[in-house]
């Protein structure tokens, strides 16, 4: 689905098992903390519903199989599976990965988000039989079973900088970007729509909780995301924030580096309601991007680069086309160019 897929490697870093948690599975057994009604203002609602329909099916159904498709689809408003459902990898999507009313004849097709969402989907009429059906195939049933990434609002900006270079995350957000900055971007005159605006942190977002979800399921999916042409000070190619390095960086802080988070700002800040929401989850010590679009993630292999937060943590192995876009490549940590007309065979050799 997306450019590039992340990869998260070694052992988790410590932390009780109370606090091996993903985003939303911590917020269930600390719904009373104050930073849960910051997240999550529908949790008790939420929680209220799974208990009704638990005790409705006692009464009305015998099937096991529907008592997890209702509760699921109950939980997944707040982004969490509390029956750890084994058909499907946890998949991540918020209807406004396209952006709405976007020009129909833009070079970018918007619009892929919403299609690609709507092609997991089991509950269209063309495809209602294999609900019924004994097929045991990855099954996303409707909307409500997606996960969806914290909201614009909710997610601190400073969980991306760094890696990402604050004075240009700044000028992205408050539409001052040059016109030569949107050019090499590609959205020119729409980098500066609210809507481009909010849609590129809500990618970064679902690739965050992307990687949180991996940690706790063993694989997760987002529908946007691999923003591989992004670096640290600038975008191109049609990615404004490289999603992969900011969910990397996340992904490989220390425990202090989120103590020390959580010290500033008074009791509601959010960076300290965030540092108590991922302090003690599941850590790593290297990131494996593998990214295997048809052009070079020349953004992505900039964030390995000696100096850079993540030069010892994040390792990009990529496959691409050797006479493709960029013309002017970087240097992953391992590299492989494809030469035009690649056979199958010397693809996968």
């Amino acid at each position: 689905i997306s450019d590039a897929m992340m990869i998260l490697t070694s052992r988790a870093a410590g932390g009780s098992r109370r606090h091996r948690n993903n985003i939303c599975t911590k917020l269930l057994s600390d719904a009373h903390d104050d930073y849960s009604s910051y997240l999550a203002p529908s949790l008790t609602q939420v929680q209220n519903e799974i208990q009704q329909k638990r005790r409705l099916h006692q009464f009305t159904s015998s099937s096991k199989s529907t008592q997890l498709i209702d509760d699921g689809l109950a939980a997944s408003r707040i982004g969490l599976n509390p029956h750890q459902n084994t058909r499907h990898a946890p998949t991540v999507y918020h209807e406004h990965y396209s952006c709405p009313n976007w020009p129909q004849k833009h070079t970018f097709p918007m619009n892929k988000f919403e299609q690609t969402a709507y092609s997991l989907l089991t509950d269209r009429d063309d495809l209602l039989k294999q609900r019924n059906s004994d097929d045991d195939r990855p099954l996303i049933h409707s909307m409500d079973d997606f996960y969806r990434p914290l909201e614009v609002a909710n997610f601190p900006l400073s969980f991306m900088t760094p890696p990402i270079h604050s004075d240009y995350l700044h000028k992205f957000l408050s539409g001052s970007l040059t016109k030569e900055e949107c050019r090499q971007i590609g959205f020119r005159e729409q980098t500066s729509r609210p809507e481009l605006i909010e849609r590129t942190v809500l990618e970064v977002a679902g690739t965050v909780l992307t990687a949180q979800l991996a940690l706790r399921y063993g694989l997760s999916c987002n529908v946007a995301g691999g923003t591989h042409h992004a670096e640290a000070n600038k975008g191109k190619g049609f990615t404004i924030l490289n999603d992969l390095a900011v969910a990397s960086r996340l992904m490989t802080w220390s425990k202090d580096e989120y103590d020390d988070l959580g010290t500033d700002g008074d009791e509601n800040s959010s960076n300290k309601l965030l540092s108590k929401l991922y302090r003690g989850n599941k850590r790593v010590e290297r990131v494996l991007v593998v990214d295997c679009d048809v052009h070079q993630g020349d953004g992505t292999a900039t964030f390995h680069y000696q100096g850079n937060l993540l030069h010892d943590k994040l390792f990009t192995l990529d496959l691409h086309a050797e006479n493709n876009w960029p013309f002017e490549k970087e240097t992953p940590t391992y590299d492989v160019p494809l030469p035009d007309g690649c056979t199958d065979d010397e693809y996968l050799s």
